[in-house]
């Protein structure tokens, strides 16, 4: 499996499916997708976004505007090299709902 990291920073945008929260011994994890506000040459416009957080909770909603704050990576897996393009967010702001952690 190889990784690339396309793009580190702060991307903003509109959420394209609600959030899906899942529970483990380490702590929780959120994973939603987004379309990006603007284009931006070498990047995908619609991508998944997930983090992993111990004590920071957040409520997103398809449509959504989120803003964003972490790497966005490219990976390839398996025989028949499947991209997957998917960012790890440190931070997450929703703006609509203005709540974030």
């Amino acid at each position: 499996m190889g990784k690339v990291e396309l793009f580190k920073g702060v991307l903003s945008g509109t959420t394209t499916s609600n959030l899906i929260y899942g529970r483990s011994q380490a702590g929780g994890h959120y994973e939603f997708s987004l379309k990006l506000d603007k284009e931006i040459e070498g990047i995908p416009d619609e991508f998944l976004v997930y983090t992993y957080t111990r004590t920071g909770q957040i409520i997103i909603r398809k449509g959504d505007r989120v803003i964003i704050d972490g790497k966005l990576i490219k990976k390839t897996i398996g025989k028949e090299e499947l991209e997957i393009i998917e960012m790890h967010a440190n931070h997450i702001y929703n703006s609509t709902l203005k709540c974030g952690f």
